[in-house]
């Protein structure tokens, strides 16, 4: 009976010690838990962050903004446009050949703070005549500014 001997030792020896240990841990740990929350705040913790508001885009821009810029163009621009080259021409003649691909959309304000934003792009023109064999074209620098409430402002400059 040796063997069950060292088995009984063994198995009083890891119950004393576990006893011990939990001995040891309740008098060395506290036995509460004091939480305190202070009632207020320093103003020194709380930061006021400016935080900048990104208005949705669109997922079509082309269509909300470059097509709108382009119908602006040709209702109030085209009327100034009627001579290219030697020859006269009404607006019901003028067309847009091409719009380049880098049109842009700024956002900003204006001097009253009021929101505006400009559509930028570069177009060709076309003269279209039966009568003319030779064909005349224009390239344009556009911008269209549209302000709250108000009509869109066309600019532009054409060779």
């Amino acid at each position: 009976m040796p063997g069950l001997s060292k088995a009984w030792m063994a198995t009083v020896f890891a119950i004393i010690g576990l006893l011990v240990g939990g001995l040891l841990t309740y008098a060395v740990f506290p036995k509460e838990v004091i939480k305190e929350v202070p009632k207020e705040v320093p103003k020194e913790v709380i930061k006021e962050v400016p935080v900048e508001i990104i208005k949705e885009i669109p997922l079509d821009a082309t269509v909300t903004y470059l097509d709108a810029a382009i119908a602006a163009f040709i209702d109030e621009g085209l009327e100034d446009l009627a001579e290219c080259g030697t020859e006269e021409y009404d607006e019901d003649q003028i067309v847009v050949k091409k719009v380049y691909d880098d049109w842009s959309v700024v956002f900003g304000e204006d001097r009253h703070g009021d929101p505006q934003y400009s559509v930028d792009f570069n177009t060709k023109l076309k003269f279209l005549d039966n009568d003319i064999e030779e064909k005349c074209y224009k390239n344009c620098d556009v911008s269209v500014l549209y302000r709250e409430d108000k009509s869109p402002k066309v600019i532009f400059s054409c060779n």
